[in-house]
């Protein structure tokens, strides 16, 4: 079940038949892997045409969803974001609510980013194929940024820098990563962030913070791919939580002359471990 219903109140999808409560129906974008929109492909609402993520246009039709309370359907041109099936790697398709099978319309939006069916238990994962489209499939939840989504009509990513120890900033330069005092207006030291979970360089926004757990031990900038390794969390307490390994992100050495990052065990009392926002 989710993890908090107001969470999901504020989305619309939540039974409120035991309270006094208007049904929402929200409508809005949802953005997903790359900060691409879930889009009915090409605009056609045949039953069971393909469902992708598509870069965002201006108030697209096909990219508008309805987020429907009262039986926690998903629709687009009054039609509903339907699960072909219930096994991994099943695609996602658009489908007439009345004919389609009822537990395949239903998903529940939760507070982690996912969306998940609850017949089968699987979540709404993008699915990139051979020609470079990606397509959403379900399949079993591993945290990634493919399978982390936003509602929002705001579908632009945040750009900020990143401040941190000692009141340094977070830059990029090539692959690596480290902090440096902050100096206004420095590209270097400017971030997009994404609703998938990414971090991106201004500069660069193909390239992602990653964290591989290798032998460097260093966070550092490379192409992204939808997976795990990339997914970060902005948390209340000025963390920012690694999902791969639920460790936060940390100075690597803070006596060293080059404070590079790395990610380490939360600890309440390491200053290196907190981390804020600042719009450029």
């Amino acid at each position: 079940m989710p993890t908090s219903t107001s969470s999901l109140r504020s989305s619309g999808l939540v039974d409120n038949s035991d309270t006094c409560e208007r049904e929402l129906a929200p409508t809005s974008h949802i953005t997903g892997q790359n900060g691409f929109c879930v889009d009915v492909y090409q605009g056609s609402y045949h039953d069971g045409n393909k469902v992708i993520l598509w870069e965002c246009g201006q108030n697209q039709a096909n990219q508008l969803w309805t987020l429907t309370s009262i039986d926690n359907t998903i629709r687009s041109g009054g039609k509903c974001l339907t699960t072909y099936g219930y096994s991994s790697q099943n695609y996602v398709m658009i489908y007439d609510c009345e004919t389609a099978v009822p537990d395949a319309t239903k998903w529940e939006i939760r507070s982690d980013g996912t969306i998940r069916n609850p017949r089968s238990g699987l979540v709404l994962t993008g699915s990139r194929d051979s020609s470079g489209m990606i397509n959403l499939v379900v399949d079993h939840k591993f945290d990634a940024s493919r399978q982390t989504f936003y509602a929002s009509n705001n579908t632009k990513p945040a750009v900020t820098t990143i401040v941190g120890y000692k009141g340094m900033c977070l830059l990029a330069s090539g692959s690596r990563v480290w902090l440096e005092d902050c100096v206004s207006n420095d590209a270097e030291q400017q971030w997009a962030i994404y609703p998938d979970g990414t971090i991106r360089p201004q500069k660069n926004r193909n390239g992602c913070l990653k964290y591989a757990n290798d032998y460097s031990g260093l966070v550092n900038v490379a192409t992204c791919d939808g997976f795990v390794e990339e997914r970060w969390v902005f948390r209340n307490d000025g963390t920012i939580l690694h999902k791969m390994t639920e460790m936060v992100m940390d100075v690597h050495d803070p006596t060293a002359t080059l404070l590079e990052v790395s990610v380490n065990h939360y600890n309440n009392q390491q200053f290196s471990q907190i981390w804020f926002q600042v719009q450029p």
